[in-house]
């Protein structure tokens, strides 16, 4: 109940506002009734579409949850019991599993192969391998592996916690529109409240009455002080939200008209914002290098790796719709995706024979396991296309750990092609941006041959522009950030990278979306 008590002080209570009312009654006392009414309207219904505001965006915040109700396997005097995570305490030991929300911030005391997806926390639904002495998160989950983990936060004191609490404590910031507005009416309230003074002292000393110096102190403020353009300025915006309402998109807040109108270069990914988010199988494919293989063979270990590894995402969907894994399986290890290696793997014992896979990103797999000139050749080709390619690659090592393969000890077995189309409305959005004067700046994991081709097909200008992931790292600052303001395509680039190249966005004074 307090924070909505602070919305309604906020809005009602600032100098603006109090000088208003203080003004409104002075016109009362003098019977200017009709301006008193008028501006007591204005203020009132300006702060009223703030309050509405501001209680629909705490109402909705007040249900956001980071974390649901795992629980937890806690281990006691040799036994592991189960328990609801808010009965964890301190230094509790907790048996931690593939599947498992993590109930608790943990320190890692014994890793299995433990690998994590923090993409609740971080935005990357990336897996994030986890060794003894490093910390794991609530509402994370275990992708691969098991181990045992001692508690160090519980509650709202974990990161999870203290995300969700400071996402529900809701202050609202202006943009740069309102802030000008605001400070023109401080200004001129001010001055007001100056002019006042000086009427007061002329006219006092001039031997007028008081009736008549009131009167003309209400008249100079009424005429300094713009109370119109508070309730000119929202109802402008709402009518924006209107006319966006009729093309089928609804604002959330009436100063994101404003933001958006502001927009001066917007960062794109590729996967799901200019493409849809339905891939498609278009193909698998065995390479000309492994005889004895068939399509169908390939596309078992495809979805094989795409059932122990994808984690239900898109990509693997996809797969798992058109092929199934082979029968008869056990799983020896997993190493799941990880955008830092753009690849996944298992090792497996299939019909009592031990194999050892890796299925990713081309460029990368392929320092692995080599490709000849004509399996290059084919990749590139199909990256041309705009098809999302992965490769498939087998491995004679059955001890080393996925993770540690050996570059060049592998061999290209095969590739499994995506189709993965434009947006409907994608094209025309781009166009009416770009002749808006907006940049568009794409930034993406994917093959840079595979992103050209796709901001080629949305009309982004100048998608020859193209720098790797790669390329970036080796930059200092200064160059780092003359890339960022010249390329238009970033390939292949990692999650700290995407966060530099955004900030390098906002430092140079280009309003991002």
């Amino acid at each position: 109940m307090g924070d909505y008590l602070d919305i309604i002080k906020r809005n009602l209570l600032s100098p603006i506002v109090v000088v208003i009312f203080l003004l409104a009654g002075a016109l009362i006392c003098v019977r200017e009734y009709r301006d008193a009414w008028f501006i007591s309207v204005v203020i009132v219904v300006n702060s009223a579409i703030g309050i509405i505001q501001e209680f629909r965006a705490k109402r909705v915040l007040r249900q956001l949850e980071l974390m649901s109700a795992p629980k937890a396997r806690l281990l006691k005097n040799g036994e592991i019991t189960e328990v609801d995570y808010d009965e964890l305490q301190i230094d509790d030991e907790i048996v931690i599993q593939a599947g498992d929300e993590l109930p608790a911030d943990a320190k890692v005391t014994e890793s299995k192969g433990l690998e994590l997806n923090e993409s609740m926390l971080t935005g990357e639904s990336a897996s994030v391998e986890k060794k003894v002495g490093d910390t794991v998160l609530a509402a994370t989950t275990v992708l691969a592996g098991e181990g045992m983990a001692r508690v160090i936060a519980i509650g709202d004191d974990t990161k999870a916690g203290t995300i969700s609490q400071a996402l529900k404590r809701y202050k609202p910031e202006l943009t740069p529109l309102q802030i000008a507005i605001w400070r023109a009416i401080y200004l001129l309230t001010y001055g007001a409240i100056i002019l006042s003074i000086l009427i007061t002292a002329v006219y006092y000393f001039s031997g007028d009455n008081v009736v008549i110096i009131l009167k003309t102190i209400t008249s100079a403020a009424v005429t300094v002080v713009p109370e119109g353009l508070l309730l000119a300025s929202s109802l402008l915006l709402a009518f924006g939200s209107l006319r966006l309402a009729q093309a089928k998109v609804l604002p959330q807040k009436l100063s994101a008209i404003e933001a958006m109108a502001l927009l001066n270069l917007l960062a794109v990914d590729k996967t799901g914002t200019l493409t849809s988010d339905e891939v498609a199988l278009e193909q698998v494919s065995v390479f000309d290098e492994t005889p004895g293989l068939s399509e169908s063979v390939v596309a078992e270990l495809v979805a094989l790796i795409a059932h122990e590894t994808s984690g239900g995402n898109i990509t693997g969907k996809a797969i798992l719709a058109e092929a199934s894994p082979p029968k008869n399986t056990e799983i020896i290890e997993v190493m799941a995706f990880s955008s830092a290696r753009k690849m996944a793997g298992v090792r497996v014992k299939i019909d009592g024979k031990v194999r050892t896979l890796l299925m990713g990103a081309p460029e990368f797999v392929a320092k692995l396991a080599p490709v000849n000139k004509a399996t290059q050749k084919a990749l590139d080709e199909w990256a041309d296309k705009g098809l999302r390619v992965l490769m498939l690659a087998e491995f004679t090592d059955e001890e080393t750990k996925l993770n540690d393969l050996l570059n060049d000890s592998g061999r290209p077995i095969g590739a499994v092609i995506l189709r993965n189309s434009l947006r409907h409305g994608v094209v025309e959005t781009v166009d009416f941006l770009q002749r808006q004067g907006v940049t568009i700046r794409v930034i993406s994991g994917d093959n840079p041959r595979t992103v050209q081709h796709i901001a080629r097909e949305a009309g982004i200008h100048h998608p020859e522009k193209v720098i790797l992931g790669a390329d970036l790292a080796k930059l200092g600052e200064d160059k780092f950030n003359e890339a960022a303001d010249t390329y238009t395509i970033f390939a292949l680039v990692l999650p700290d990278q995407k966060e530099r190249l955004i900030a390098r966005f906002q430092k140079s004074g280009k309003f991002t979306g």
